[in-house]
């Protein structure tokens, strides 16, 4: 490996601006002889890679730009434990029982894995778990979110989708 390399800058995200070592990192020259090779270092290849490495595996994350850089980068800090275009009931009913509400548990708990991970390690940043708001500017969509609310009460996750007439 080679001296630290810095992209452009051209399209920092929020996150990146205000971080202290955000695209700090060494060049690869040549080849690596690892037992995992990791493509993007967001949320879901560092997680990868802090899990193999603990398992023993030798790891190594390859990221063409900032650590973040993507969608990771670009979500303002979110971490909501949902799925962005399934509902629960979908879920069970492209997948089965069994499995269908495997992986809803699994989405349910990723927000405490996030969490857990960044108490476990000492993370700087300003993570807080408190729940998020779901907006609707339609009455269909108001109807979506009571129902992804039901959902996810009867598989005891509290959801509260409030009232048509809540208005920020």
């Amino acid at each position: 490996m080679s001296a630290m390399t810095r992209p452009n800058g051209n399209g920092l995200s929020l996150w990146h601006a205000v971080s202290r070592n955000h695209c700090d990192r060494l060049t690869l020259q040549g080849g690596l002889d690892v037992d995992l090779a990791i493509v993007g270092a967001g949320f879901s290849g560092l997680s990868t890679a802090l899990h193999a490495a603990e398992k023993g595996l030798s790891v190594a994350v390859l990221e063409a730009e900032c650590i973040a850089w993507g969608a990771t980068g670009r979500n303002a800090g979110f971490v909501v434990p949902n799925f962005a275009k399934r509902d629960p009931d979908d879920i069970v009913a492209k997948l089965g029982t069994e499995r269908g509400e495997r992986l809803i548990d699994f989405a349910a708990g990723s927000a405490d894995l996030v969490f857990g991970l960044i108490k476990r390690h000492r993370i700087e940043c300003d993570a807080l778990q408190n729940g998020w708001i779901q907006p609707t500017h339609t009455t269909a969509a108001s109807e979506k979110t009571k129902s992804r609310a039901e959902q996810w009460a009867r598989r005891g996750r509290p959801a509260d989708a409030g009232r048509n007439d809540d208005r920020l």
